[in-house]
């Protein structure tokens, strides 16, 4: 089984990694485009990161649009709305932006509506699904935290991060709140009709369920890794859960690797490099990457970081 990574932070942005194989057969260089937040459709690869949000055709072509302001987008989460199109969390502005599959103009959900200048990154808002029930996001904080840092981030694991609701009436946002308590949320999924969430540095895996007044209950809090941040997700066809684990910022950090939660509750460690941060897990589509990785590996250095080396594009190998 082949699954695609997006990568923050890392000097390879996207990674193809064979799971049965356990290696890595092919990387495109962060030099040539940045990612954060990736989704697939049956026609493109989305890719959000900074101030842009970029699609690659698997008929060929590669588009991108700035986001607008006013604070810098700092893009993260990028998903499919089911019928609507395609929606980015715009974490600089504390907002999650939807556009058409053709990159046309949207709308905007923006839980602060209404809040005097808020600051850039004010809830680090970094994730928002469709689901049966509405849209859903993710976000560290419940107040803008970037106007009141304290050395030390105490706020990481805390449990100041908290689930949105993302709804509008006659044109207003009127979200409310849906869970609390968690520790740096991130990656939510729908899976088996719950919502699932990163609780990303307790390194937890949460479980979540609609109450009838439309709350979230928490079901299960399952212990996934000490060792990673937990960022990134994907239900597997076995019934197993494959997550990423990212590196700490810490000296005995153990890189980058994914861990597959196996349906009788054992955890598999697949190492993926000595360094870096995944943030999405995406299914290696074949027939559309054998399309988009010649254009990804065509495409020029665009980032000259002095401190920073970049590997030259890769080729993907026969039989991928």
């Amino acid at each position: 089984m082949n699954v695609l990574l997006s990568c923050v932070n890392t000097a390879a942005s996207l990674i193809g990694f064979d799971l049965d194989a356990g290696v890595k057969f092919w990387f495109s260089p962060a030099d040539r485009l940045r990612a954060c937040g990736a989704c697939l459709t049956d026609e493109a690869l989305f890719v959000a990161s900074d101030d842009t949000l970029t699609k690659i055709s698997a008929a060929g072509g590669i588009t991108g649009i700035h986001l607008p302001g006013p604070h810098n987008n700092l893009a993260h989460s990028v998903h499919v709305f089911p019928g609507m199109g395609i929606a980015v969390a715009d974490t600089g502005n504390s907002r999650v932006l939807l556009y058409g599959f053709d990159l046309s103009a949207g709308i905007s959900f923006e839980p602060l509506e209404g809040w005097p200048q808020a600051p850039e990154d004010a809830l680090h808002l970094n994730d928002a699904i469709w689901t049966p029930h509405g849209i859903v996001a993710s976000c560290f904080n419940y107040r803008p935290f970037r106007s009141v840092q304290i050395e030390g981030w105490p706020w990481r694991d805390k449990g100041y991060g908290l689930i949105l609701s993302l709804e509008k009436y006659r044109g207003r946002n009127v979200g409310r709140i849906l869970a609390c308590g968690l520790d740096c949320p991130h990656s939510l999924f729908w899976h088996k009709d719950r919502l699932w969430c990163c609780s990303s540095s307790t390194g937890d895996l949460m479980r979540l369920s609609f109450t009838d007044n439309g709350s979230l209950h928490e079901e299960e809090r399952i212990h996934i890794t000490s060792d990673y941040f937990l960022r990134g997700a994907m239900p597997l066809e076995d019934g197993s859960l494959l997550l990423g684990g990212s590196s700490l910022r810490r000296q005995d950090s153990k890189g980058m690797a994914l861990l597959r939660l196996m349906p009788d509750g054992a955890v598999c460690v697949y190492p993926v490099a000595r360094t870096g941060e995944i943030y999405d897990i995406l299914p290696w589509r074949s027939a559309m990457m054998r399309s988009i990785c010649p254009q990804l590996t065509a495409l020029p250095p665009v980032l000259g970081d002095e401190d920073q080396e970049y590997p030259p594009p890769c080729i993907l190998p026969d039989g991928y």
